[in-house]
């Protein structure tokens, strides 16, 4: 009889153990989820903002027509923004914008 109550006892505390589990994992793909959400919307918002300051007439397009976003490779925007950022006195977070904004668009 104590044998089948300590079996008793184990499965119990077995499927108790795997529900909790359950309900941990799927909490954390939740989590995941909404902070990759918010990661794509942050980026979004990041991308949208960089096209504003390309595309300003008093940052990028001052001094030139801009230039196709999709007609470069991201590495050779590497090498154009490197130039370019510093010629358009950017600041830190224009920089960023631009950046987020061509290498999205980038000819892949």
């Amino acid at each position: 009889m104590k044998k089948i109550l300590i079996v008793l006892m184990m499965a119990t505390l077995v499927v108790a153990c795997s529900r909790s589990a359950s309900k941990a994992a799927a909490e954390k793909a939740a989590a995941d989820k909404a902070a990759a959400e918010k990661v794509a919307t942050e980026r979004a918002a990041l991308v949208t903002a960089g096209h504003a300051v390309y595309t300003d007439k008093t940052m990028c397009a001052r001094c030139h027509k801009p230039k196709d976003v999709t007609a470069y490779t991201q590495e050779r925007w590497t090498g154009i923004l490197k130039k370019m950022v510093p010629m358009a006195k950017l600041n830190e977070t224009e920089a960023t914008q631009v950046t987020a904004y061509v290498m999205e668009n980038a000819k892949k």
